[in-house]
């Protein structure tokens, strides 16, 4: 059967076909970079310091500055600055555009050139994560070195006092002074070295002008618990090192094609193999050695966190709290029932005020003698001794509420028979002086039983030096 089509409907059938050949093909059609899909989704498990969501890599047709302006609104976390030279490095993108369609998804995933480009991309990320890291604690140890030096300007000042009231000596004033100057050049030097660190960062994040100068968080993610055990790093490292399989791909390319129809191609393949080894054996060693570096940092950090914190912590809380005792003027409480103290007692002639405690049979000559010292206050509370529990009350009224007992071992024993002990300080030193008639904490009438005894409730302890630092509550 011969079907007959005018010519006006065979040209409107040519163009509908036309038109839906093309229509397919516009769907179908790659991107005009040829598409970077494939590439995209293989380096999201590789790239290193982000938080979970996609990595956005640079394109031709993308522009990445809004993306960059939005990453930049908040304090630059490591996830932000990762993303930021992800998208932004002006090295990473040389490097693609030389790359061109070979990293693109007209190619197959293990092609040499997407298996450098991943390798590339992880390098950068742990480049960025690391300058990140670099610059969040420069910044953070320049700002603890001024608070270390401003500490030592308190404790300087506290020691040049005290010089001039003869409690130390003018050696160990200039000790603190000495120390007070090498904390002022360490924290110089460790401004110098923050913006070093964030330049660094800088760069690697491809910022300029208005944008790099971006702020930073405040602190360093928190120290883990416990550090991560890599037993199998060796294995790891070799199956991640893209240039490693690139150099096994081609040996292994080869040696398939070889023929080995003369001595020398027997000796370039004994060659090619001991290439591919000895950067299996370097990348090896590469490994052990970054894990070892990084088990000892982690348990330098674990120490400095744990050990030395809290020491500098407790020093700088205790200088703080004496000089601005200083500065309130600090009360020396001399418990004297019988108004025996020497006119010549050093206490007596420094420029802190001195509140001498005596009791009503105190001789009146003696408490007058006092008295008539410039920075001495006689307090009479009790008959024959010196009532502790009135002495507190006057004590309060002049708004003194806390006193560090530094008395013998009786008046030790008195405050505590009288309740009057909250807290107790014990320093253990590393020596034994030993003696049937030595001194004891608290001497005094003791306890026939033991439930009779003074009840502690341990606080906390640390060492200062080479001393044990032990504190209790008095229950």
């Amino acid at each position: 059967m011969i079907v007959l089509i005018s010519p006006k409907a065979l040209r409107s059938t040519l163009t509908s076909l036309f038109l839906a050949t093309a229509a397919g093909a516009a769907l179908t059609a790659p991107p005009p970079d040829g598409g970077l899909t494939d590439l995209q989704a293989s380096v999201q498990g590789l790239i290193i310091g982000t938080q979970p969501g996609t990595v956005v890599l640079p394109r031709p047709t993308l522009d990445t500055a809004e993306e960059v302006r939005a990453l930049l609104q908040k304090p630059l976390s490591a996830d932000a600055a990762v993303r930021i030279a992800v998208l932004n490095n002006p090295d990473l993108q040389v490097a693609m555009g030389a790359a061109g369609s070979s990293i693109s998804d007209a190619v197959r995933s293990d092609n040499p050139a997407k298996l450098k480009m991943r390798q590339a991309i992880t390098v950068l990320s742990a480049r960025a994560y690391k300058a990140w890291v670099s610059a969040v604690a420069a910044e953070r140890s320049a700002q603890l070195l001024e608070e270390a030096k401003n500490t030592l300007e308190t404790s300087t000042d506290l020691t040049r006092r005290m010089t001039q009231v003869g409690n130390v000596s003018k050696l160990t004033q200039a000790r603190a002074q000495l120390a007070l100057s090498e904390a002022a050049v360490a924290w110089a030097r460790s401004r110098s070295s923050a913006l070093a660190a964030r330049e660094n960062l800088t760069v690697v994040l491809g910022l300029w002008g208005a944008q790099a100068r971006y702020q930073l968080e405040a602190g360093l993610p928190a120290l883990p618990m416990q550090a991560i055990e890599v037993p199998d790093v060796e294995a790891l490292a070799l199956q991640a090192r893209a240039d490693l399989r690139v150099a096994r791909a081609q040996w292994q390319l080869k040696q398939g094609q070889a023929k080995f129809s003369h001595a020398d191609d027997l000796w370039d393949a004994v060659g090619d193999a001991a290439s591919v080894r000895s950067t299996a054996v370097k990348l090896r060693s590469q490994a052990r050695e970054v894990y070892f570096a990084y088990r000892t940092a982690f348990d330098i950090a674990r120490h400095l966190q744990m050990e030395v914190l809290p020491l500098r912590t407790f020093v700088h809380d205790e200088l703080v709290l004496r000089y601005n005792g200083m500065l309130t003027s600090i009360f020396d409480v001399l418990v004297d029932s019988q108004a025996r103290t020497p006119l010549n007692y050093r206490i007596l002639n420094s420029e802190a005020p001195t509140i001498i405690a005596v009791s009503t049979q105190a001789p009146v000559k003696r408490v007058r003698m006092l008295e008539a010292e410039d920075t001495v206050e006689v307090i009479i509370c009790g008959d024959k001794q010196v009532d502790l529990e009135s002495l507190m009350e006057k004590l309060g009224e002049k708004g003194i509420k806390t006193l560090m007992l530094e008395g013998g071992s009786t008046l030790n024993y008195s405050m505590f028979q009288a309740g009057l002990v909250s807290e107790v300080k014990l320093c253990i030193a590393p020596m034994i002086a030993g003696g049937s008639q030595a001194k004891t904490l608290a001497d005094g009438d003791g306890v026939d039983y033991m439930k009779d005894a003074f009840r502690l409730k341990f606080k906390k302890s640390y060492t200062l030096g080479e001393d044990l630092i032990v504190e209790y509550d008095v229950l």
